[in-house]
């Protein structure tokens, strides 16, 4: 017999995909096929919210941002070493 889910209950699946990483497993516990929580996936989107996306992307800048100002604190260190060698 084929299992109806209401629009909530699959979201909740897909949530707990996100959250434990694994839509095999995830599908086992619940007595669907993977291809049932693709699908859901598809139509639904990641579940991923908006402001996790924001977040990850911020975080990835800061990085990015940290990243750069180690260079550039190297750089000027170089600098003022080839400065101190040429006086």
């Amino acid at each position: 017999m084929r299992k109806s889910y209401t629009v909530e209950k699959k979201k909740e699946i897909l949530r707990e995909v996100a959250k434990v990483g694994n839509a095999a497993k995830v599908a086992k516990k619940h007595g669907i096929k993977s291809t049932t929580i693709y699908s859901w996936k598809r139509k639904f989107g990641d579940h991923e919210t908006l402001t996790e996306k924001i977040d990850k992307t911020v975080a990835k800048a800061e990085c990015q941002c940290a990243e750069k100002d180690v260079i550039i604190s190297k750089q000027k260190k170089i600098i003022d070493l080839l400065l101190e060698e040429g006086n």
